[in-house]
This record gives structure tokens, sequence and C-alpha cells, in this order.
């Protein structure tokens, strides 16, 4: 009889053993998964803005009202300099969409003929400098492509 709940002991913990390795190991397979297909999202995203007609402000604005920049889920761990790569690229939509916003105000203010006011901190050229932007998306093209590359 103890022979038999001896090896009924040694059974469960070994199942229990296997399985926790089996289940850390399959956690870190899906972890690495979903880190490699934020970096696809993210490629993805960035070639859309460089292939972006910036001279239409409002496409502009609504490519990127509608599309949502990939979004970084907890369990999803970044090296330091994936970390910044991606922090560079999200405040560089964010100024992106930010601009094209004042360009937009701005357009409704003059087609209203109430243009607005020096003290508003509304941009008065006609159209952003949207070109810079997609040029330092460009530059960024060489680290986005990196990210994820077991050689950065």
């Amino acid at each position: 009889m103890s022979s038999i709940l001896e090896s009924f002991m040694i059974g469960i913990a070994s199942g229990l053993v296997s399985s926790i390795i089996v289940t850390v190991y399959y956690r870190n397979k899906d972890m690495e998964r979903d880190r490699q297909n934020l970096f696809l999202e993210i490629r993805k995203y960035q070639r859309q803005l460089i292939t972006m007609d910036y001279s239409d402000v409002k496409a502009v604005s609504d490519f990127i009202g509608e599309n949502e920049l990939p979004s970084i889920h907890k369990w999803i761990k970044l090296k330091p300099n994936e970390k910044k790569i991606v922090k560079e690229f999200n405040e560089l939509v964010l100024q992106i969409q930010e601009q094209a916003f004042k360009c937009q105000y701005q357009k409704i203010a003059i087609s209203q003929n109430n243009r607005p006011k020096e003290d508003e901190g509304i941009p008065h050229e006609e159209q952003g400098d949207f070109e810079s932007y997609r040029r330092r998306v460009l530059i960024m093209s060489s680290e986005i492509l990196r990210l994820g590359r077991k050689d950065s």
C-alpha cells in the first residue's frame, strides 16, 4: 500500500513539474511571437506613413484617426533599445497627428473667415511642414526594420 501511495505521489509531482516546464516554454514562445507581431504591425504602419500623400492634410488626419498605433501589451517584453525606437516612433506619429489637426482647424477657421488669434497656438502657415515628417519617418526606417532581429 505504501509503495502504491509513493508511486502515486511521484506521478503527481512529476506531472506537475513537467506541465509547469511545458507551460513556461510555450508561454515564452507565445510572448516572442506577440513581440514579433508587434514589430510587423509597426513596420506596416510606418510603410503606410511613408507612402501617404502629405499634401492632403485631411487624408493624413483621417489615416491617423482611423488607424491606431499598434498596442504594446503588458506581457510583451521589449529590450531597452527597442523600447526607445518604439517610443520615438509613437511620439513622431503623435506630432504628425497634432500638426494635421492644427492644419484642419486652421482651414476651418479660414473658411469661416474667423482666423485664429496668435495666442491660440495655432500655426498660421497654410500647410504644415509634412515633408519633414515624412523624412523623419524614412530616417527611422532602418531602426524599425532592425526591431526584433537577433543581431540588434
